[in-house]
């Protein structure tokens, strides 16, 4: 009866294994964004990120949408500006409290949070070299992996409640993206503050003054 039983076990965690679903996606093939798209809309309950980078607008409304959904979102962020990326992807993705600041293991001026993977449901998980960007999408080679193995979940599960005890609390809609050319643009996209213009040279056109567009023939 013993043996019987070792076996039953062994045969159940053989078929949880077998049962286990693994996809990868290349960047090279295949939209990744629209992929990571289809599993935030397809997420009930969780969601849980930790990227060195966000900056994609398709990603950010997807987002969006889950938290409309109620979807519980949590988001640790490497502590360098430049993860915020060049839009208001913050502002319109999170809200605050879902998002916290990680530097690297020895502070901030040495290291960085680089890990990118999400969890959705806490049932499945996306890892591999691709940041939410459209640089990742539209211009590198990058490659993303899918799985729902139930110890490799776990261990992500783990070491994003790591992350997220260690990070620093931050709120999306404060973060201002600085810019020489046009001042700062809020996350939230509410403000636009341009400087002033110099009086010294009245007949000189400011520098950031837009050009007329050239027009097209055909």
């Amino acid at each position: 009866m013993r043996k019987l039983g070792l076996c039953s076990l062994a045969l159940v965690l053989l078929m949880q294994s077998v049962s286990a679903m693994t996809r990868v996606f290349f960047t090279s093939q295949e939209s990744v964004e629209t992929e990571l798209v289809g599993l935030i809309d397809e997420s009930q309950s969780t969601i849980d990120l930790a990227l060195f980078r966000f900056a994609s607008q398709p990603l950010a409304l997807a987002i969006n949408r889950a938290r409309v959904r109620h979807v519980r979102l949590r988001l640790v962020l490497d502590g360098h500006s430049e993860a915020e990326g060049k839009t208001n992807t913050l502002g319109i993705a999170f809200v605050a409290g879902e998002v916290r600041r990680l530097d690297g293991k020895r502070g901030g001026t040495q290291g960085i949070m680089h890990h990118k993977f999400v969890l959705f449901d806490k049932e499945r998980v996306v890892t591999g070299s691709f940041n939410w960007t459209a640089g990742a999408e539209h211009r590198n080679y990058e490659n993303a992996l899918l799985t729902d193995s139930t110890d490799v979940v776990a261990a992500y599960g783990n070491e994003f409640e790591r992350l997220w005890d260690r990070a620093v609390a931050i709120d999306p809609g404060s973060v201002g993206i600085e810019s020489p050319v046009r001042g700062t643009f809020e996350a939230m996209g509410t403000q636009l503050h341009t400087p002033k213009m110099s009086t010294k040279f009245p007949s000189r056109k400011p520098h950031w003054k837009k050009k007329k567009p050239k027009r097209t023939r055909y």
